[in-house]
């Protein structure tokens, strides 16, 4: 007789029936994450969340959606290679301390994260000074924006499509480069194809990071309209008027990044 019967199962069954314990133990946390996401949308139905779309939303969401695309764009093409590097070499201990210094935005507060930014590209900062004088100013401008978001999502980037190439088998890219292929054409050919679905998967967390992007955006690019004023800023800034339009933004940000999931998703199953 089985000392514990419960955990018994047939295994003739489903895995989707054979494992039901599990499910019904991390339902807590399935719940948890589902209510507020009903609550929103269930109180933005209530409220007609369309009557409260203003042009200067579209204005908030085109700015976000435009500079998390830039950044985006910059941590694809230049944490990729790095990643990939960091992946052949993860034994020596100079790229372990190497990944520390790319992780470590992910423990900074945004506060912290926004001042040292101001710290380099301040006017007064150790690079914003000579930009001014060449006529670039950086701080409390789009390009903050856009800086504040590689800033927050490249830790990310990096984790995700080092994962992807952490599982390549080390003795195909060794054969290739027996059969003359550099290292280049290795990464090109080999690499990235094998790691795309990390890759994107990484492309769309930084994406939805970047969009929705608050603290270090606030304290670096500041909260001005039509030049750094994000969708979160203007959401932040319409709760304090009206709970109702705070709701109608909230939800429609919520459709967006719903839509952006469900695209990658279709993209990493092609």
């Amino acid at each position: 007789m089985a000392l514990f019967p419960f955990w018994k199962t047939n295994n003739n069954l489903s895995p989707l029936n054979r494992y039901y314990g599990f499910l019904a133990i991390g339902s807590v946390l399935l719940i948890f994450l589902l209510l507020p996401i009903l609550a929103l949308s269930w109180h933005a139905i209530e409220y007609k969340f369309w009557q409260n779309l203003s042009p200067a939303l579209w204005a908030s969401i085109k700015l976000s959606l435009q500079t998390s695309l830039i950044s985006c764009l910059v941590v694809l093409i230049f944490g990729t290679p790095l990643a990939f590097y960091f992946s052949v070499n993860k034994d020596k201990k100079l790229i372990q301390y190497l990944q520390l210094i790319c992780d470590l935005p992910l423990a900074l507060p945004p506060a912290v994260a926004g001042l040292s930014l101001l710290v380099v590209f301040s006017p007064v900062g150790w690079l914003g000074e000579s930009l001014q004088d060449l006529g670039i100013t950086i701080a409390f401008s789009t390009k903050a924006v856009i800086l504040a978001q590689i800033f927050v999502i490249t830790p990310f980037f990096i984790r995700a499509s080092r994962l992807g190439f952490d599982q390549l088998d080390s003795s195909v890219i060794a054969a290739a480069t027996i059969d003359g292929a550099s290292a280049w054409q290795s990464f090109f050919y080999i690499a990235l194809p094998c790691s795309k679905p990390a890759i994107i998967g990484g492309v769309t967390i930084c994406w939805l990071r970047a969009f929705g992007e608050f603290g270090t955006t606030a304290m670096f690019a500041g909260n001005l309209p039509g030049v750094s004023q994000t969708v979160s800023m203007f959401i932040y800034d319409n709760l304090a008027i009206d709970w109702e339009i705070g709701i109608a933004l909230s939800f429609l940000v919520m459709i967006i990044c719903w839509i952006g999931l469900f695209l990658t998703k279709q993209l990493i199953r092609n």
